[in-house]
């Protein structure tokens, strides 16, 4: 699996590898403009490689490293399925915004997320995941992320999922796909399983 970037400015990429199959990878463009990603296996473009990324100028009274993103519904471990996650942003201090918020689940279906604006800077927000699989949340500030975002959030079924083993990608970047999946047996309930990630099994790409 390769990656490389084009377009205005020669871009920085970090990747990291999960060691499970998976990996995280962000790139620094330094100019504005449209930049290609591409992700690449076997010296060949990967289905709807490659995708295209808008790149804008920061705006010059927003702070998004400013902004605090934090509560149970953010953490690795701890959420379960069909019952609230919660989590709080402080924006305080971070100027103009917008805050958005995008949560999706292992399988790319996107999941409803709940903001109650407290009229001080924080913001209360809430989602129900109805999947035992691993969720993404990507908390922006006036379209950029924020420190930590995007959130790779296990979701379990309680003691049902016993005998689930899960693994993979944790979440995407803007038009990335991410693929996933998981491993069960002696379970009573659960189903298949999870800024940029990609799963693959066995040597040829992804499955």
């Amino acid at each position: 699996m390769g990656f490389s970037i084009e377009g205005p400015s020669q871009a920085r990429i970090e990747c990291d590898d999960k060691g499970d199959g998976s990996c995280d990878v962000r790139y620094w463009p330094t100019e504005p403009g449209p930049y290609a990603v591409h992700v690449v296996c076997d010296d060949e473009d990967i289905r709807d490689s490659p995708f295209m990324a808008d790149i804008r100028p920061a705006p010059p009274d927003s702070w998004p490293d400013k902004v605090k993103a934090f509560g149970p519904g953010l953490e690795p471990t701890g959420c379960i399925v069909d019952r609230p996650a919660e989590f709080t942003i402080d924006a305080r201090g971070a100027g103009k915004g917008p805050l958005k918020l995008y949560a999706q689940d292992a399988e790319g279906f996107p999941i409803d997320i709940k903001v109650k604006d407290n009229g001080d800077g924080t913001f209360h927000c809430v989602y129900v995941p109805t999947k035992a699989i691993k969720h993404t949340v990507i908390v922006t500030w006036g379209g950029v992320n924020t420190p930590n975002s995007p959130f790779r959030v296990g979701v379990t079924g309680g003691p049902w999922d016993a005998g689930v083993a899960c693994g993979g990608p944790k979440g995407r970047r803007e038009g990335v796909p991410v693929v996933e999946g998981v491993e069960a047996s002696d379970v009573g309930r659960g189903g298949p399983m999870g800024h940029w990630a990609w799963r693959s099994r066995g040597n040829g790409g992804p499955g």
